[in-house]
């Protein structure tokens, strides 16, 4: 059976200046040195982000096939069940479909909300959760698990506010560094 792997990719100075700014907030704002996260699954890494193709600007859900190439391993710390890794793939091939897009906006409100989560975690509410259509790269991941496969990775935390580095902490996921 295949297992899923979460990659964490760490900021790299791309030389790109909306990429470095981005990059640079996103490590200032979660207190993480991680930016993305991708799932490595069936052969296939699946995740939402922003590329460019020739001169032309796509964003949202993607599977590509290729090597993984993050900085850093998670993986669960029991194999997924028939039944789990079905749904999984079931879910991810339905998110690349429907193309939800990378959410642009709603990744400067979590940079401005994510260090005042703990207030938002008491009063158990997520600002501007049903006002922002599509995703950031963590969320996407969480819910790949949450809603595909019925694996919550993250319990007790609103998801909305899950980082990159929000993985390290969670109870189900073992990580490994790669060098």
């Amino acid at each position: 059976m295949n297992e899923p792997l979460i990659e964490l990719y760490a900021y790299h100075k791309s030389g790109k200046f909306f990429a470095d700014l981005l990059g640079k907030a996103i490590c200032f704002f979660t207190g993480s040195s991680f930016v993305h996260a991708a799932l490595y699954f069936n052969g296939a890494i699946w995740e939402s982000g922003v590329w460019m193709e020739g001169k032309k600007l796509f964003h949202g859900a993607k599977m590509t096939t290729g090597q993984r190439r993050g900085d850093m391993e998670l993986r669960m710390k029991r194999a997924l069940t028939n039944l789990e890794n079905e749904k999984l793939t079931i879910w991810l091939v339905s998110q690349v479909r429907e193309r939800m897009p990378y959410n642009f906006l709603k990744l400067f409100v979590l940079m401005i909300v994510y260090p005042t989560r703990w207030l938002w975690r008491w009063l158990k509410y997520v600002p501007f959760q049903a006002d922002f259509w599509g995703e950031v790269c963590s969320e996407f991941i969480d819910e790949a698990f949450k809603e595909g496969a019925g694996i919550d990775l993250l319990p007790n935390q609103l998801e909305d506010y899950s980082v990159p580095g929000s993985f390290l902490s969670s109870p189900l996921l073992d990580f490994e560094v790669i060098t």
